[in-house]
């Protein structure tokens, strides 16, 4: 898993290593830090070009080749790099740079003098911006997803390139808090979920109040550092198939995996099962569990969406087919 990312602009090399210093040992959601250094607003300039979304935080020194060369370089970084990208000012000379001027002016995360930036205060300076910043991304990945689901719309779709896009949107989310996550759109036909973890999940849902809810491994037979995390999706659709058009609706039903199991209604057994890098603490697995409904949620429209589409679908089809019959009718009675 690819390391977090942080620039270090400044023209005096002590403050590159104490940066070096502050972070060597540390670690957040089980990722360690790399970091990236240039001696000038110019150099910085030449490293972010063709890595403008590589960057999590930036640590941007005011005074370098002139007075107001790191405020110019912030403006770069700001309409050169990613949205997410947290930028932390730091100074020696306070009185060139005002805090408050440069917080409204220059769309700063932090000010930070360098007198105060010990090794402690900046990993926690540092680490307050990755949250931040991923927080940002979340918002990104949900507008991506989002976008992926009505691209699929836009063209004759099937529940695979929904999948997909559901599965491509969610690695977001393994970035974000070092983790491994499977999503399973739904637990009784899905061929590659092992019966152990089809297990899990269906121990987890039996739970009073457990969809949507994460469970840790012992509670559910997985090992430790595994959760499961069960939903349940129902969709209003077309009903059972009766009638001597049985078979043509259930060989139409049978094209998009899943069979209807109640007078219109469908409910269909999703979820995921997650594995942390490191153990999570309280906070971060509410703030998964949180973040990951965001996308279940997500693709609970989604699944409905293309269901309406079949039955629409399903529905014209069925028309057509009534409307050749009769015209054929009357063929065959004068044959």
């Amino acid at each position: 898993m690819q390391n977090w990312q942080v620039l270090v602009i400044d023209d005096e090399p002590d403050v590159h290593a104490i940066t070096e210093l502050a972070l060597k040992h540390k670690s957040w959601r089980g990722r360690k830090f790399t970091i990236t250094s240039a001696k000038s607003a110019k150099e910085a300039e030449e490293v972010i070009k063709g890595k403008a979304d590589v960057f999590d935080v930036a640590l941007v020194d005011v005074v370098m080749e002139t007075d107001s060369a790191g405020l110019h370089l912030c403006r770069v970084l700001r309409s050169t790099c990613d949205r997410s990208l947290r930028i932390v000012l730091r100074t020696g000379q306070p009185g060139v740079a005002p805090e408050e001027k440069v917080l409204n002016e220059y769309d700063i995360d932090t000010y930070l003098a360098k007198p105060d930036a010990t090794p402690d205060r900046l990993y926690a300076v540092i680490r307050a911006a990755l949250r931040a910043s991923q927080d940002i991304r979340t918002l990104i990945a949900l507008k991506g997803q989002l976008a992926g689901f009505a691209a699929c719309f836009q063209k004759v779709s099937s529940k695979v390139d929904i999948e997909n896009v559901m599965r491509g949107s969610l690695k977001h989310l393994e970035n974000k808090f070092g983790a491994q996550l499977t999503f399973y759109s739904n637990v009784n036909l899905d061929a590659e979920l092992s019966e152990r973890l089809r297990s899990a999940l269906n121990r987890a849902r039996r739970i009073d109040g457990g969809y949507e809810k994460m469970h840790s491994g012992t509670e559910i037979g997985l090992k430790p550092g595994e959760y499961a995390y069960p939903m349940q999706v129902r969709v209003l659709g077309g009903g059972l198939e009766r009638g001597f058009m049985a078979p043509i609706k259930r060989a139409w039903r049978g094209l998009f995996g899943d069979t209807r199991r109640a007078p219109s209604l469908q409910t269909v057994e999703a979820g995921a099962v997650v594995s942390f890098a490191a153990d999570p603490t309280v906070s971060d697995l509410a703030e998964f569990q949180h973040d990951l409904n965001l996308f279940m949620y997500n693709w609970r429209l989604a699944y409905g969406a293309l269901c309406s589409q079949e039955d629409v679908a399903y529905q014209r089809a069925l028309l057509e087919y009534q409307r050749r019959a009769r015209i054929e009718a009357p063929r065959s009675t004068s044959a």
